[in-house]
Order: structure tokens, then C-alpha cells, then sequence
């Protein structure tokens, strides 16, 4: 393909991909198709001669799109919001066109996963000073790792790789992970001879939305020289929002002597100062108030990413004392909610050397040479990129990922990225209010951002017959969950797209197949 044959196809693809998002109301939301279906449609060999565009696009449409789950309907409710925008998509073909080897996280997954071995290694290196006859495989075995009952598979998974006890603790009843539970477990493990060494909090779980208590968790970590890990991968996005930063309270303790400096923003996406995690929202007053008033400095609405800002590019700090801090990492997940395309993680961390020291590797053919001459750079950066960044993660290069974040930022601004949450909020409050007022549901949790947790009042039996009908019906695509051994649906506005009638004509369905399904229980009756 030459590139005027590629200007013209790419051309083509785009109305292809507008075409596509613009028809997605009408299109059934979850696919109907088996596994397997494709290999009957498709070729067994790769042609010998490249085929023109017409006859890909022939296949996009039948072979394909019937085998498509359409994430992005107004009338797909499961998950989080993974959704694409228009500036981002822009993001995505220069990035792919530039073929850049950038280097970033990919999920709050992978971000776990890596902290968790630095925590590991750190914690390794500090034992064999008082155990120097042990073996690393002896101290491994003796260290403990917390999480709560509420916490995403992937924390559990991590310390499975990563060859650590993990410890899963009960949460309260609103799904929170309390500091009396926490502190029990470690003085229980400290008996037994075990060494605490990671915890993990969670800021909206994957069930119900709760949040940990960081304002309990966070002093007990500090005390006890704890790794202390913050999952606010969904809604840490919310944080954009400043009525919705209380959130996070019990974050600013961690960062209470910290000065957050966001240098030149054409290095960052930042453009003004932003100090948001050493401040608490006054939510009667609707006025940002810091918890030192003689340090506080004014928190502007230009910030570029005011709440999520300090997270998503950690390497925009300034550390001015390190006392009282608590939080020593924390990451949030642009793609789960603010129109990025999957892959996109936010890390901020407390000290980079926790990150490249404990698995830092220098091969000859990875070597870089020494900046030299008159290098005008920001601290933050230089410091950065003396360390070089293959050393902060798992794999040594990456896509040029952060240039469709950089783009969304620019095209759409804070405020539309606000405007587009608040949609979101409004709407999921919309379906709270639907449900509230058939008193044949009821709705489990609380409605924090864009989910809402609802449950026919009745058995769990009849709660996953419902899922099923809504499955064979297949005009909504909705999931459950459990909480404390109750099966609830899980409603998410995951399009950006929806609007009040598609709340309206979700919740119509969900009447619909439950009167349904309520009838058909009286019949067996």
C-alpha cells in the first residue's frame, strides 16, 4: 500500500469506524453467535496476494461484526466504561503511524503485580540484614500480604505470582476494609512469625463501589513500615470531579507535606498548579478546603486533570519533606472511564527508586548515553530519565500509548471531560430513582458514581433467573454480582452515547422481563 492507496482507504475506514458508532442504538448489544463460528467463514491460509480494501470491508461486515459484543451501546450495561472517543481514536493513528517505543503501564493489573515484587524485594533486603544464614526462598515464605474480600481478582493473582501469602479480610457491611481489621490480621501474623510487608486498598470495587477507610488503613501501614498500595483504577476517575474527591479521603494524609509542582505543562498535561491531594472537599459549602491553611496554595479550575492530574503523570513532583506519608503507590485507569482506548494505566509513586532499583538490568545493547552540553529540562523529568524508564515496569518498551491520553486532553479540555462524568452520575442517579420507586426492587449499596446495584427482592435464584431472561432477550447487556452472598444485577452507563431514554427504555425491559419472571415463579409455586 503506497500512500495515496492509504490516504484513500483511510478515509474509507474512518467513515467505516463513524458509521459503525453511529448505528450502535440499533444493533443488539451482546452477540448471539457460537464459538467457533468464524472458522467456517474465514480462509485456512493467508491469501498469497494482498486483497483490495472492498473485500476486507466485506468481511469486517460478515465474518466480523456478527461475532462483535458492542461495548460502546447505549444499551450495554455491564463492567465499567470502557469507551473510545473521536480524539482519541485521532491519538491512536499517530501513535500507530509514528511506531514510536515508548514506555507506560498497561492496567492497574500489571501496575499491582509490579509493586507487589518491589514491595517483595525491598522487604527481602531488609530481613537478610538480621537473618544473613537464611536463603531468600526462607524469607520469602514468612511474608504476608492484605487485601479485602471486596479487592479485584487481579490483587489476589499478583501475590500468587509473586509467590507471597495473601491474607483476605472481611469487610464491613457497606464493603469497606476497616484498620481494626487490618490490625488484628498483622498482630495475629506477628505471633505467628510472619512478616507483614504489602496491604491493598481499593477506591470502588469491582462489585459494589465501596471504598476502604485510607484514613484507618493509611496510619497503620506507616506504623508498621507497610507497602501501601491504593487501587483506584475506575473510580479514581471520578476524583476529575470535586464534588466527588471525598472519594479519596484519607489520600491527602498521605501527601499532607508534600508540594505538588506540575512543571511546564508541554512536558506533563498540566496547566497550572495543582495540590489536590493535600486538600478536603467541603461538600456543604462546595469550596476546597486544605487541611493546612498557612501551606495552602489556590486550587485552579484550569489545572489541567485538577483531581486525577497528580496520578496520572507521577513523576510531576516535588517532594518537600517525606513525613507522614502513607499512600506509597496509587493508580488510576484513564481507559475505565475518561475515552481511552484499553491499556492506558496512571502510577503515582511515593519514591521511583522503590520502582528501579530492586530488578534495575543493564545489558550493553540497552545502554544510553550520558546527556551532554546546555539541556534545558525540568527536574521531574530529568530525574525521570536518568533512571530511565524501561526500569519502572515488566516489559522494556511499550506503544506510544500516552499520546492518545495527551490528545483527549488537549481536544476535550477539563471541562468536557467533566461535563461527560457528571452526564454519567446523572444518569446512573436517574436509574436509582427508577428503581427506588418499584417496591418489588430494591437497590444494594450506594450510588457513588456511574453504577447502580439493584436486586429484585426475593432469592438469589430469582435474581440470576432474571439475568437470564435479560440474556435471552437480549436488547440490554447487564451482569451480576455478589456481595456478601447476595446476587444483585450491576447496572453501569458505559456509553458515552446514552441518554435519558436509553435509561428509560433499559429500565422498561428490566420491568418488563421481571413481571415476567415473577409471574412464571407463581406458576411453579
Amino acid at each position: 500500500m503506497d500512500s495515496s492507496k492509504f490516504r484513500e482507504t483511510s478515509h474509507e475506514a474512518i467513515d467505516y469506524v463513524i458509521s459503525y458508532l453511529e448505528s450502535l442504538r440499533s444493533r443488539k448489544p451482546r452477540t448471539d453467535v457460537t464459538p467457533g463460528y468464524m472458522s467456517q467463514l474465514v480462509q485456512d491460509q493467508a491469501p498469497d496476494e494482498g486483497e483490495s480494501w472492498d473485500k476486507v470491508k466485506d468481511d469486517l461486515d460478515q465474518v466480523i461484526m456478527p461475532g462483535m459484543t458492542h461495548w460502546q451501546s447505549p444499551q450495554f450495561h455491564s463492567f465499567v466504561p470502557y469507551r473510545s472517543t473521536y480524539p482519541a481514536i485521532i491519538g491512536t493513528i499517530l501513535a500507530a503511524g509514528f511506531g514510536t517505543l515508548g514506555f507506560t503501564w498497561s492496567s492497574a493489573s500489571e501496575v499491582v503485580l509490579v509493586t507487589m515484587m518491589c514491595a517483595r524485594k525491598q522487604t527481602i533486603k531488609r530481613l537478610r540484614k538480621s537473618y544473613p544464614d537464611c536463603s531468600d526462598g526462607q524469607l520469602l515464605d514468612k511474608l504476608v500480604a492484605y487485601t479485602s474480600d471486596q479487592a479485584h481478582c487481579s490483587v489476589t493473582k499478583a501475590a500468587s505470582m509473586s509467590m507471597v501469602r495473601m491474607h483476605v479480610l472481611s469487610t464491613d457491611a457497606k464493603g469497606s476494609l476497616r484498620g481494626p481489621a487490618l490490625r488484628k490480621a498483622i498482630e495475629k501474623d506477628r505471633a505467628r512469625g510472619l512478616v507483614p510487608f504489602f496491604v491493598c486498598a481499593t477506591v470502588g470495587t469491582t462489585a459494589v463501589c465501596a471504598s476502604d477507610n485510607l484514613t484507618e488503613l493509611g496510619p497503620i501501614c506507616t506504623e508498621e513500615s507497610l507497602w501501601f498500595h491504593l487501587d483506584a483504577a475506575f473510580s479514581g476517575c471520578a476524583t476529575l470531579l470535586p464534588e466527588c474527591r471525598y472519594l479519596i479521603d484519607g489520600v491527602e494524609w498521605a501527601t499532607q507535606h508534600v508540594n505538588w509542582k506540575l512543571q511546564n505543562w508541554r512536558h506533563v498535561w498540566f496547566s497550572d498548579e495543582s495540590n489536590f491531594l493535600i486538600s478536603r472537599y467541603d461538600r456543604r459549602r462546595r469550596v476546597y478546603r486544605h487541611r493546612n491553611e498557612r501551606s495552602a496554595t489556590r486550587c485552579t479550575s484550569q489545572a489541567l486533570l485538577h483531581g486525577c492530574g497528580s496520578v496520572i503523570v507521577w513523576g510531576a513532583i516535588n517532594h518537600t519533606r517525606r513525613s507522614n506519608l502513607h499512600c506509597t503507590t496509587v493508580v488510576i485507569d484513564p481507559y475505565k472511564w475518561l475515552g481511552v482506548p484499553i491499556g492506558i494505566s496512571a502510577m503515582w509513586i511515593q519514591d521511583s527508586s522503590l520502582l528501579t532499583e530492586p530488578y534495575r538490568m543493564g545489558p550493553a545493547y540497552l545502554e544510553e548515553p550520558a546527556q551532554t552540553g546546555d539541556v534545558h529540562m525540568p527536574d521531574f523529568m530529568f530525574s525521570l530519565f536518568s533512571s530511565h524508564l524501561k526500569h519502572w515496569q515488566i516489559a522494556i518498551g511499550r506503544g506510544f500509548r500516552p499520546l492518545t491520553l495527551w490528545m483527549l486532553l488537549r481536544i476535550c479540555g477539563v471541562n468536557g471531560l467533566q461535563n461527560q462524568l457528571r452526564k454519567d452520575i446523572v444518569l446512573a442517579h436517574e436509574f436509582r430513582k427508577l428503581v427506588q420507586q418499584d417496591r418489588r426492587f430494591e437497590i444494594v449499596g450506594e450510588v457513588t458514581v456511574c453504577v447502580v446495584c439493584f436486586r429484585l427482592k426475593g432469592s438469589n435464584s430469582l435474581n440470576l433467573a432474571l439475568r437470564e431472561r435479560l440474556r435471552a432477550d437480549g436488547r440490554l447487556h447487564l451482569r451480576t454480582a455478589t456481595f456478601k452472598g447476595v446476587v444483585f444485577l450491576r447496572f453501569c452507563v458505559c456509553s458515552a452515547r446514552s441518554e435519558i431514554e436509553d435509561i428509560r427504555f433499559a429500565w422498561d425491559v428490566v420491568q418488563k422481563l421481571s413481571t415476567a419472571e415473577l409471574e412464571n415463579s407463581i406458576i411453579k409455586l
